[in-house]
């Protein structure tokens, strides 16, 4: 856990460092890069546990709702938030 967050501060410090020499689309497209690379190693990971893959659908239609529950609740507190600070505002 201390060696995760280690590394996210020493990136935070690196990019405060550096904001203003590095490029923020191509920074966008090195993270989108490495969020792809991350998923396809934990598909592989998924598929080599054979009682993951047995289970799969029970583990589908749970992460399903899960998944469902979790936007639907953002957006609930996204559109609390959107009417209780910017349309008060504009009044």
């Amino acid at each position: 856990m201390w060696k995760i967050l280690g590394i996210l501060f020493l990136g935070l410090i690196i990019g405060y460092i550096f904001r203003d020499q590095l490029n923020e689309n191509f920074l966008n497209k090195v993270v989108m890069l490495f969020i792809y690379i991350l998923l396809f190693f934990m598909g592989v990971n998924i598929g080599v546990e054979k009682e993951i893959v047995s289970n799969l659908t029970t583990f589908g239609w749970q992460a399903l709702l899960l998944s469902i529950g979790s936007i639907v609740g953002s957006i609930f507190v996204i559109l609390l938030v959107y009417h209780f600070e910017f349309k008060i505002k504009k009044k």
